[in-house]
């Protein structure tokens, strides 16, 4: 997991766990310790965005939904040909 801190926001991303370590609360204890890590740093409010699979352990410790993220897909083009 990443974590990035600016102007008392901490951003939280790049959570992952691979297959056969995961319901092990890996997940939990990295998001735990990136969240105290922040507030010893002096972050008043730390933003995530969640998956599917991540959306209940983020409301679980915490955290609220705020907008929902519609991802967009585009092919890429050879721009020097157009």
């Amino acid at each position: 997991g990443s974590l990035f801190i600016e102007n008392g926001v901490s951003g939280l991303y790049n959570l992952g766990v691979l297959p056969e370590y995961r319901n092990q609360k890996i997940a939990t204890a990295l998001k735990y310790h990136r969240l105290k890590f922040s507030h010893l740093l002096g972050s008043k409010v730390a933003i995530l965005q969640s998956s599917i699979m991540g959306k209940d352990l983020d409301q679980r410790i915490g955290f609220k939904p705020v907008c929902d993220f519609v991802p967009y897909l585009s092919p890429l083009q050879n721009k020097s040909s157009a």
